[in-house]
């Protein structure tokens, strides 16, 4: 063994025996602490949240609704209570619901973090005879969105080719989620059942809604509220039935189209209706 040879022996050795042994197991991942949700405000609390929620209450809000005139002193007294209590009613709170705490949901509706529930909004506009609701969201709870206009089974180039199924939304709801008018109008069209099929993808009960400025297509309903035919007269936000399901999957499917856009164009770019932008601001 020539003298190179041997003063690398102890490095060759050391590596081989680094080898043979079991990797070290790496260390547990530190778990950040769960934040810590704070309690709803109450009659007695008093600090900075108190002061935010009088700042709020003041006027300070999305609706430009204001029910507390009192110092901004972070008391959560009985003027801070009232005004709570105040707010919940012409935000459209059920009545159940109106109690004098101020508490996250609350936060998040007046600062726009958070939309006003569909019922929240028909149940305000009947509490304040000059508010007139122009457009509801279609679903008494907001779904997640499963198909959009031109995708999918919505396609654009495939049959049926027509505006009803190509601009439209699919919205997840349970089966039997009321149904809301997205507009004033009319029943128009067609009612009925689509198909006598209970799986197939036209599966459940069908009409259009025709108003001022746009033509509404829903499909896939369990039932109908009682007394829609057609003909008649609806007003934004009222039940018109109920949500069903088509292709094993429960939903609501919505097209939309302008008033005086021809049925036969079915090109979204043209057809007088954005339903995204629509449905997303109602």
């Amino acid at each position: 063994m020539t003298a190179a040879a041997r003063r690398l022996l102890p490095g060759l050795i050391a590596a081989a025996a680094a080898a043979a042994l079991p990797p070290s197991p790496a260390p547990a991942a530190a778990h950040p602490p769960a934040r810590a949700t704070r309690p709803p405000l109450q009659l007695a609390d008093h600090g900075r949240r108190v002061t935010d929620a009088q700042w709020l209450l003041a006027g300070h809000n999305r609706f430009r609704v204001r029910t507390y005139r009192g110092p901004l002193d972070g008391l959560f007294g009985p003027q801070t209570r009232d005004a709570v209590l105040a707010i919940k009613w012409q935000l459209g709170y059920r009545s159940d619901q109106i109690k004098p705490i101020f508490g996250r949901d609350l936060y998040e509706i007046l600062t726009g973090k958070r939309k006003l529930p569909p019922l929240y909004a028909v149940r305000r506009a009947s509490r304040h005879p000059f508010l007139t609701i122009t457009r509801a969201f279609p679903l008494q709870v907001r779904g997640a969105w499963i198909g959009y206009p031109c995708q999918g089974t919505h396609s654009c180039t495939a049959p049926p080719s027509n505006w009803q199924s190509d601009n439209a939304i699919d919205v997840a709801a349970r089966v039997g989620t009321p149904v809301l008018a997205v507009e004033t109008g009319r029943i128009c069209g067609r009612i009925g059942l689509l198909t006598t099929s209970t799986s197939s993808r036209f599966a459940g009960l069908r009409f259009s809604l025709c108003a001022r400025d746009h033509h509404w297509y829903y499909a896939h309903l369990s039932r109908f509220a009682p007394g829609l035919h057609l003909g008649a007269k609806v007003t934004a936000g009222q039940t018109l039935g109920y949500s069903g399901s088509a292709n094993g999957v429960g939903h609501l499917h919505i097209a939309c189209k302008g008033a005086r856009t021809p049925d036969s164009r079915a090109d979204t770019s043209r057809n007088g209706c954005d339903i995204v932008h629509l449905l997303q601001g109602a």
